[in-house]
């Protein structure tokens, strides 16, 4: 099966809900809590894995997953 039926404008739909979705409640107390530990997370969960398979679209998804910018 092609990389999500090769149908981009539904990654670019789904990238938009994702933004969309509201952040948890104490999600920045949590995130200020692990800055503190020098860890890092960003909201929305995964959005670098959604914008890496859009700048990689064209390429099988084994490879897209690993895209990054």
């Amino acid at each position: 099966m092609l990389f999500l039926n090769n149908d981009k404008p539904a990654l670019l739909a789904a990238r938009a809900q994702l933004l969309a979705e509201p952040k948890p409640e104490g999600w920045d107390e949590a995130v200020a809590e692990l800055k503190a530990s020098g860890e890092t997370i960003q909201w929305p969960l995964n959005l670098e894995v959604v914008d890496g398979l859009i700048l990689c679209f064209d390429k099988p998804y084994a490879e897209a997953y690993g895209c990054r910018q």
